[in-house]
């Protein structure tokens, strides 16, 4: 167990007409990722204002070390990276995220305030 989360984005470039592909083939990797005792979160986001622009957001009970030499490593990655590569505009960007002692929130349960919508 990590002292703390390690958290990595990971930003993808792609034409906006072949995100949807991106999609597809994500899906069965996040199955499988969200499968994995380490993974605490996972989710993907698109940037706004900037169609094709796809970032992923992980947080993980790992150290760096064994994100590289286990996680990186599981054969699982493989037809997805194959996929992605083909029609990325660009190589992946990754950034590993070191968080700041004493600023770190995080809602347990999301509540709304009356009349929300």
């Amino acid at each position: 167990m990590a002292d703390q989360p390690l958290t990595i984005h990971i930003t993808w470039v792609f034409p906006p007409e072949l995100v949807a592909e991106f999609f597809e083939a994500l899906y069965p990797l996040k199955e499988k990722l969200v499968q994995e005792d380490e993974c605490l979160y996972f989710n993907v986001f698109e940037t706004q204002g900037k169609p094709g622009v796809v970032r992923l957001v992980e947080m993980w009970d790992c150290e760096i070390e064994w994100m590289v030499e286990v996680q990186s490593k599981k054969e699982y990655y493989r037809e997805f990276f194959e996929t992605a590569k083909k029609i990325a505009l660009e190589p992946q960007k990754v950034e590993v995220l070191e968080g700041v002692e004493g600023f770190r929130f995080m809602r347990r349960e999301r509540g709304r305030s009356p009349g929300f919508r």
